[in-house]
């Protein structure tokens, strides 16, 4: 019990015992983050099986030639000049369809899994509420985003995901502050945290030159996708090379 200077007794809040409040977050974020998990996985699987052949994780899926596949409904012929036929149907399938399936399993999902974990495990503790509701405004729009931009997303997820992947890792590694190479290195390999983003960031680059070379069914194009599995060190390897000659600080700064 404390006295607020009013005279009256009251409950100490949580902010006066850290360590609480620091069992409280640790708690909240792996409840979250478990579910979350659930949810996605679930969400997948469904939709999966949800698809034909249904009841089976095998997919029938269409060929894709252009950017315009994606969008037939700007291509329904006209008859006579005067009268739209409108018989278009899904050429990329199922690109398209899919994932609005695997987000609305995922807000489905969401509103049980995450409204049970709030009434249940978290009910006693002082968590805010705001990323629960800022997952049903985010599911929405990347339904709508995916509408619009599905096509123009799929033929430019490669290089978004390079451009990202070289971005996250030099900052992730200028974060650290440091300008000698062989600390940069130490810190990046015996931290367990920075060794798994680091893992992460060169999953991402080599997931990405994938991307953009195993379209290419040619030998000269499997050579290529192999060699670019060797390269996926080379953004960190290229920042540690050149960090004496960097400033970490002006990025450091901002954060």
């Amino acid at each position: 019990m404390v006295d607020d200077g009013s005279g009256v007794s009251r409950l100490a809040t949580v902010n006066s015992c850290p360590g609480f409040c620091g069992r409280q977050a640790t708690t909240s974020s792996s409840g979250n983050h478990l579910c979350c998990l659930l949810e996605c996985v679930l969400s997948a699987l469904l939709s999966l099986l949800l698809m034909p052949p249904r009841g089976t994780p095998i997919l029938y899926s269409c060929t894709k030639n252009s950017l315009r596949d994606w969008y037939p409904v700007f291509y329904n012929p006209v008859v006579n000049h005067t009268h739209i036929l409108r018989c278009t149907q899904e050429i990329v399938f199922p690109l398209y369809s899919l994932p609005f399936i695997y987000l609305a399993f995922c807000l489905i999902c969401l509103i049980i899994f995450r409204s049970i974990l709030h009434i249940t495990v978290l009910k006693k503790n002082c968590i805010t509420t705001d990323p629960y509701y800022a997952s049903l405004f985010t599911i929405p729009l990347i339904a709508l985003f995916h509408a619009l931009f599905a096509g123009l997303l799929y033929y430019s997820f490669g290089y978004v995901a390079l451009i990202c992947s070289l971005g996250l890792n030099t900052l992730h590694m200028a974060l650290e502050r440091e300008k000698s190479m062989r600390k940069l290195y130490f810190d990046m390999i015996q931290k367990p945290r920075n060794l798994f983003i680091l893992i992460i960031h060169m999953a991402l680059f080599g997931f990405s030159i994938l991307t953009l070379t195993l379209n290419r069914v040619t030998a000269s194009g499997t050579l290529i996708s192999l060699f670019a599995i060797l390269l996926v060190p080379l953004p960190s390897l290229f920042y540690l090379l050149t960090v004496g000659i960097t400033d970490p600080e002006h990025v450091h700064s901002p954060f």
